[in-house]
């Protein structure tokens, strides 16, 4: 091709041949966007992993994967691995997020995932989540793009007085589900009529957030989830939750809906774009499943880290592009985040309590296309 443009200083190898074979500049271009959108042979490439020869095989797999997510990600699986064991693709298909709790011992291989096996995880995870959610709305779009939405005025008006009775009657105190106690599939309908109106309310929407409307695992998970919390936050309590953090390798969603005006003292934070795979993010994740499965990790950083939900310093956000944001919220307000993206429990100056409705769906298969819009 005759004419070269500036974009061409920025150019990796494989842009090199694309641009040698294309006939013109637009042509180029369509090839180079089917390139970038190949997120972990960008990845690979930008660091030289794996010999060019693999990282060609993953690339001609990885441009082809939608006409079949499963096999494209055996394959590649197969490739970074160097194995055929179907243990290896069991446990890199599976939703399980601890390094050192997959009985094959396949997550916590450190070569593997020196040649990218976490970041092949979480990359495929994210294609199969765009696909599940392709049927856009502006909390979905949100909810995508920022790693956290919000509706205001949630339940009908009518509703809220009861609500805050029936949620009056637990006590202070547990920031966890409890058995027997506050999850509200569990409460007796006559007596809690309201919060069991608002479980249903709240599943139609989330479900509708990650693309799993007809999935009966993902609706279980809303209903074995969903708890009534009244959180006492007091100040210097060295609650590890008040340090910003990633959940787990794939897009899981919590939520929260709060009967009553959310002030500064104690609000949710949230890192906005830490859910975009940007090279930042992707490589800071790289860094961190290494230092994880090595134990070689900065003592701050928590028992946590090791088991896969990875603690994040906010020179280290910055780094990344990211940026930090209270989510003080009207009374009558959903708060739906994407825990793959950065978070904590704010911090507080005075002992403050905030009553909620939390749950959260965490999928045991993130790697599963639904087909919700077939």
């Amino acid at each position: 091709m005759s004419q070269e443009k500036p974009l061409k200083s920025s150019f990796t190898s494989r842009d090199e041949v694309a641009f040698e074979n294309a006939r013109n500049w637009d042509e180029f271009l369509v090839m180079k966007a089917a390139e970038d959108n190949c997120k972990f042979t960008r990845f690979l490439d930008r660091n030289n992993f794996l010999e060019e020869h693999e990282r060609n095989k993953i690339y001609n797999i990885e441009v082809e994967r939608a006409l079949d997510y499963s096999k494209a990600f055996r394959e590649i699986v197969e490739i970074v691995c160097k194995t055929k064991f179907p243990i290896a693709i069991e446990s890199a298909s599976s939703g399980e997020k601890q390094f050192f709790r997959d009985p094959n011992k396949v997550l916590c291989h450190k070569y593997w995932n020196e040649r990218g096996l976490h970041i092949l995880r979480i990359i495929f995870a994210w294609y199969i989540h765009q696909d599940n959610t392709k049927r856009i709305t502006t909390n979905i779009y949100q909810l995508r793009e920022h790693g956290v939405t919000t509706i205001e005025d949630f339940a009908p008006k009518d509703c809220i007085k009861p609500l805050k009775k029936e949620i009056k009657k637990f006590p202070k105190g547990p920031v966890h589900k409890v058995a027997g106690s506050n999850i509200i599939s569990e409460l007796n309908k006559s007596e809690f009529p309201y919060l069991r109106g608002l479980s249903g309310m709240i599943s139609n929407v989330a479900l509708s957030m990650i693309g799993r409307q007809n999935d009966s695992h993902a609706l279980q998970l809303h209903e074995n989830n969903l708890f009534v919390q009244r959180v006492v936050n007091e100040p210097d309590d060295q609650d590890i939750q008040k340090t910003f953090h990633s959940d787990v390798f794939f897009p899981a969603i919590k939520y929260w809906w709060f009967p009553r005006e959310v002030e500064l003292q104690g609000a949710f934070e949230y890192g906005l774009l830490s859910t975009r795979l940007t090279n930042e993010v992707l490589d800071w994740h790289y860094k961190q499943s290494l230092s994880a499965i090595d134990g070689d990790y900065e003592s701050w950083r928590g028992d946590g880290h090791k088991e896969g939900s990875f603690r994040v310093a906010k020179d280290e956000m910055q780094t990344m592009g990211v940026t930090q944001k209270h989510f003080t919220v009207p009374a009558n307000t959903l708060v739906i985040a994407n825990v793959f993206g950065f978070h904590r429990r704010g911090h507080t100056n005075k002992k403050v309590v905030r009553d909620a409705v939390h749950g959260s769906i965490r999928v045991d298969n993130p790697f599963e296309l639904m087909n919700s819009y077939e």
